[in-house]
């Protein structure tokens, strides 16, 4: 036990300096030099994860969890919602069953504080996506390439411009299971 809260703390160091270090570099480094920061930076942490739980081999939930997040991954990941708005508006759906649902409506992203090292302006870029039930791709709600950043001021402008999302986000919420006690 000592072993591996020994090791993720040392996890967590090297988190650290590499943070510090992105902090100093994120102006001046190239769009492939970001990717591969980014890539040695989440295989670093896969790593130290794979160490911790490898201290029990009889730990075969965490196995499992770890092998069905990669392959959701692999799966669902890449991909950007398909259904389009107003699907089934005007036509009915053939042979589905359907009904209606919750929705959740996003009307902005704010950024409500800064910690760490960032300071305003903040240049955002990168992708916001939300998934659900329908096609559990992608919807897509900000999307900027690094060249194409959006500048955010703290008085200003604090929101992000949003691109979407494609369609209404269906919101599904498991229902409660009771504990049973025998």
């Amino acid at each position: 036990m000592e072993m591996e809260m020994k090791k993720a703390a040392a996890a967590m160091a090297r988190q650290r300096s590499l943070r510090n270090q992105v902090l100093g570099k994120l102006r001046k480094e190239s769009a492939e030099e970001w990717e591969s920061r980014v890539r040695k930076s989440l295989e670093e942490q896969n790593k130290a994860y794979l160490e911790q739980i490898a201290g029990d081999p009889e730990d075969e939930e965490s196995q499992c969890a770890i092998d069905y997040r990669r392959f959701w991954n692999d799966v669902w990941f890449p991909r950007r919602a398909r259904v389009p708005p107003m699907r089934f508006t005007f036509e009915p759906p053939r042979g589905i069953k359907a009904g209606t649902s919750q929705t959740l409506q996003i009307f902005s992203v704010k950024v409500a504080a800064t910690r760490g090292g960032l300071q305003w302006p903040l240049d955002v870029f990168g992708i916001i996506a939300v998934r659900d039930i329908i096609d559990r791709n992608r919807n897509i709600v900000f999307h900027r390439t690094r060249e194409n950043y959006q500048t955010l001021t703290e008085q200003l402008d604090p929101s992000l411009l949003l691109v979407g999302p494609t369609r209404a986000v269906v919101l599904s919420m498991p229902e409660p299971e009771s504990e049973r006690h025998y």
